[in-house]
């Protein structure tokens, strides 16, 4: 028997200290100033304040240690593929923050493309889940039917495939 006078109650099973709270206020922040730098015609100043309080709120968040390990230290089970994914990881690292500098010294638009190419290089391997879980979106779904974005994401589909990805 169901007791229809309860309420359903959903409890989040990790803990909220006040400096992860203040991180989750300071990555909402930078990616709302993020946003509005590339929406008013890449704005240097807007686009530094959202990467400053975009990495602040990261690193309050997941703390130094585990914010340097993401960006430096990769993890695979053989010798030869950590090889792989640590090189990959240090460039995409370098570009990453290269990108970030460029953008804070006022070279917005080269700093942001540097940014984003440093920002794929990261999460290349992460971006085909996405993907998938996207596509089965209700809303964003739709706009992955679109002819020439299901063209680019199937070849995307096909190409990770190939490599083992998904």
């Amino acid at each position: 028997a169901v007791n229809k006078g309860s309420k359903f109650r959903c409890e989040v099973m990790f803990d909220l200290n006040d400096n992860k709270k203040i991180g989750i206020g300071l990555c909402s922040a930078g990616c709302l100033f993020f946003f509005l730098g590339i929406l008013l015609f890449f704005d240097t100043g807007l686009l530094a304040c959202g990467n400053l309080l975009f990495l602040g709120g990261v690193t309050l968040i997941v703390g130094p240690k585990h914010l340097l390990a993401f960006f430096f230290i990769a993890n695979a089970a053989d010798e030869q593929t950590r090889q792989i994914k640590q090189r990959r990881k240090i460039i995409g690292s370098v570009l990453f923050f290269t990108g970030v500098i460029m953008v804070v010294t006022g070279w917005a638009k080269i700093g942001f493309l540097v940014e984003i190419f440093g920002f794929v290089n990261l999460f290349g391997d992460f971006l085909p889940y996405v993907l998938v879980v996207a596509k089965n979106l209700p809303v964003i779904g739709k706009i992955f039917q679109l002819p020439i974005i299901k063209q680019i994401t199937d070849r995307l589909e096909r190409r990770n495939k190939s490599h083992g990805i998904v």
